[in-house]
């Protein structure tokens, strides 16, 4: 083994053997045989290939593009819709998107009894509207007062707010159960009025 001041060098004895690691500060060495080398290079390789999947895990939230088509989506399967109110940059949006919007998006009895869509503040393209007119995100969130990221409206198939909007996040365990009641809230609101437009 061959050692030079403060440096971690690596000098194979026979390749066969495994390559051996040699600390300076110490008068140890490590020696990875070279078939558990060649696996920890392939474990290394898998991970390296599984990152970007796991950075697209973050694209799943399905965004606003079309609310008048939600809103029709909404109203066939006579559910609210929920208006996630959001901006780059915003903590407390990634919060709320990983540890509320995301398991609710993939719980299939959220996804059948809400249509969710992302509404992003820092997105200057136009997009239609509940009315069919083409605005951009922050001119739709201005028209509902929405000031804070994140909020979460709860709309009817309309447009119309039917329930209690989640305005920030103060404690995430009970965020849940004030989301749950505002949307139990609008669903007594669309089974009373029977209407595809509230």
């Amino acid at each position: 083994m061959r050692s030079t001041a403060g440096l971690m060098t690596a000098v194979p004895r026979r390749w066969e053997d495994g390559i051996t690691w040699a600390f300076p500060w110490s008068d140890k060495a490590m020696i990875i045989p070279t078939p558990n080398l060649a696996r920890l290079l392939a474990g290394l390789a898998l991970v390296l290939t599984l990152l970007p999947a796991c950075a697209r895990m973050g694209a799943d939230l399905p965004q606003a593009r079309d609310l008048q088509a939600t809103g029709r989506e909404a109203a066939r399967a006579g559910v609210p819709v929920v208006l996630a109110v959001v901006a780059d940059g915003c903590p407390y949006c990634r919060v709320v998107e990983d540890e509320v919007l995301r398991p609710m998006q993939a719980d299939p009895a959220y996804r059948q009894g809400v249509r969710l869509r992302l509404l992003n503040l820092s997105d200057p393209r136009p997009l239609r509207d509940f009315d069919g007119r083409m605005r951009t995100p922050a001119e739709i969130a201005a028209r509902y007062r929405a000031h804070v990221t994140p909020t979460l409206l709860i709309l009817g198939p309309g447009g119309q707010e039917i329930g209690e909007r989640q305005v920030g996040i103060t404690v995430i365990d009970f965020y849940w159960s004030y989301l749950d009641a505002a949307l139990e809230e609008a669903r007594q609101h669309l089974a009373k009025s029977g209407s595809p437009d509230s």
